[in-house]
């Protein structure tokens, strides 16, 4: 609006102006009474308003003249179906001119397509940290072109980091701009059956999906076969338990061509698996940078020492560096100390494989202590949140459970969170599995 108002004045400004010229040096058409200085002033001033409303992109202009030229922006091909009538043609469309930087890949696309693009990858972990290494051989596993569904399986044992790894690379720029049509992300250890599953990937697909009895299996099967044939979707099976593997065979038959499917688990043998990870603790400098982040600050040269036997004596897992970093960070005590703590727990244990075969029993030994400093009350009520098992529940659920205000809840959750009993990931919050092993496994009172 700016721009026209702008115009119109400019234009009246060149047409007084023009009228004043002719009136003074060809033909007087001005009557006579009309003062031709306060006629040219009039029509200045109209002219210096019309400019000013204009201000802004000529300043815009000037700046341009020095800048180099910009390159050619990005061009976007990619397949669309097109329905004339009863026919269906799949066509490939052009969008030129678009700045793939400025609004992302993702967005381009879900424009053209007009297709939802669902990400349901959680938050990447704040203490994580390496893993270069296995995300590359990840990447060039799932990147892998070819006219069948690739199955990539990362495994290892409870704690060593396979979700935060798997969410590290789902979350790569990479990935992401390969698997343009989505990411579909479950916690398969907190879901009951497949039915469970493909009923919320269908709405996720399609939101304006109708309900379907999620008990009618085979019917889901189909509808996700039909939604996922012309996309590239990236499919995520976190933590599945040897339950649960062999039903979830018919979703990744159901798989369009261009789909991957990555699985985490602690050891599932499934069937037309081509890659498999299987993914070690941490090595001693990663293990460091983690402990130091778990802390919260940067390790003397004289505590590096320390630490370094600290991160030997946990075995370099991730969870118990992770446990013994909130650990010293919540109670306030030396490094030193913490390692002697340490030393007395291993005993006699001096190789790596020695002090690797202690990890879990001493996860056990970690999360013993950090419970131990709990109030009955706050055990009690850590206790009574292992009827959420791993699924995410909010402070809303935890409130109504405990029977205090969400402020109260808020507060004791948080707690729970900086001794790492839980993980905090978009507002809600999670057990570890081995963190709800050890609660299930305590004597009931």
């Amino acid at each position: 609006m700016r721009r026209y108002v702008s115009y119109a004045l400019i234009a009246v400004a060149l047409l007084t102006l023009g009228v004043w010229a002719v009136s003074q040096f060809v033909q007087p058409i001005l009557p006579a009474s009309i003062n031709a200085g306060l006629f040219l002033f009039i029509a200045a001033l109209v002219g210096v308003i019309g400019v000013l409303g204009q201000f802004k992109d000529i300043v815009e202009l000037f700046r341009s003249f020095g800048e180099p030229p910009s390159k050619s922006p990005n061009t976007i091909t990619g397949p669309v179906q097109v329905v004339f009538g009863n026919v269906t043609v799949n066509v490939t469309y052009i969008a030129q001119n678009i700045p793939v930087e400025a609004v992302g890949i993702s967005t381009i696309i879900a424009q053209a397509n007009k297709k939802p693009i669902p990400r349901q990858m959680p938050s990447l972990p704040s203490g994580f940290t390496g893993r270069a290494g296995e995300i590359a051989v990840l990447k060039q596993a799932l990147l892998q072109r070819s006219k069948i569904v690739g199955i990539v399986s990362l495994a290892g044992m409870g704690g060593v980091g396979k979700t935060a790894l798997a969410v590290a690379l789902a979350r790569d720029p990479d990935i992401e701009r390969e698997f343009f049509d989505g990411t579909l992300w479950v916690q398969a250890s907190s879901v009951k059956d497949v039915g469970e599953i493909l009923s919320q990937w269908i709405v996720a697909l399609n939101p304006s999906e109708p309900p379907t009895d999620s008990s009618n299996v085979s019917q889901l099967i189909d509808r996700f076969r039909t939604l996922t044939q012309n996309r590239r979707l990236l499919i995520v099976f976190d933590d599945l338990e040897r339950n649960l593997a062999l039903q979830v065979q018919p979703i990744i038959q159901a798989l369009g061509p261009m789909c991957r499917v990555l699985i985490t688990s602690r050891r599932v043998d499934l069937p037309g698996v081509q890659t498999i990870l299987s993914l070690d603790v941490l090595p001693e400098n990663e293990s460091l940078t983690l402990l130091e982040k778990e802390i919260g600050r940067r390790f003397t040269p004289q505590e590096k020492v320390v630490a370094r036997e600290i991160v030997f004596l946990v075995g370099y897992h991730p969870l118990a560096l992770r446990l013994a970093g909130a650990f010293i960070r919540t109670m306030g005590i030396r490094l030193d100390e913490y390692r002697e703590k340490l030393r007395v727990e291993v005993g006699r244990a001096r190789t790596l494989d020695e002090v690797r075969d202690l990890s879990v029993s001493r996860i056990r030994k970690i999360l013993d202590y950090a419970y131990s400093r709990l109030s009955l009350q706050e055990q009690n009520k850590l206790r009574q949140l292992s009827v959420f098992a791993t699924e995410s529940f909010d402070n809303k659920a935890a409130s109504d459970m405990w029977g205090v205000e969400i402020s109260e809840a808020e507060n004791l959750l948080s707690k729970f969170v900086a001794t790492t009993f839980l993980n905090l990931e978009d507002g809600f919050y999670r057990m570890h599995p081995l963190v709800y092993e050890y609660l299930k496994g305590l004597p009931t009172s």
